[in-house]
């Protein structure tokens, strides 16, 4: 039962921890060439750029500002989203073996 609370445990604090890493990670810019003239792509998150956000206007800051002021679509790449809260899980799984270990010694 210990075991199954620790997995369950382990996967609450990857729910909470993958879309921190949204503001935790810092952007990637790009540009993309519009129909209506320039559009310019932030990606987020992490460990892998899982979200992209389409915006007619350049000099954003952050994610809140990206995705709040003159947006033009947001595209979730779900694969890559997989992939980060499945490598956010299993280093967070190490490092619970890690600390139990430690806690045993002792």
């Amino acid at each position: 039962m210990r075991k199954i609370q620790s997995i369950v445990n382990t996967l609450f604090l990857t729910c909470l921890l993958t879309p921190l890493t949204l503001i935790v990670f810092p952007m990637v810019y790009g540009v993309a060439d519009g129909s209506k003239g320039p559009s310019y792509l932030y990606l987020f998150g992490g460990p892998l750029k899982w979200l992209t956000v389409s915006n007619g206007e350049d000099n954003k800051q952050g994610f809140v500002d990206a995705v709040f002021n003159g947006n033009t679509g947001i595209t979730i790449q779900w694969t890559q989203l997989l992939c980060s809260f499945l490598i956010i899980f299993v280093i967070l799984c190490v490092i619970v073996l890690i600390i139990k270990k430690i806690t045993s010694k002792k």
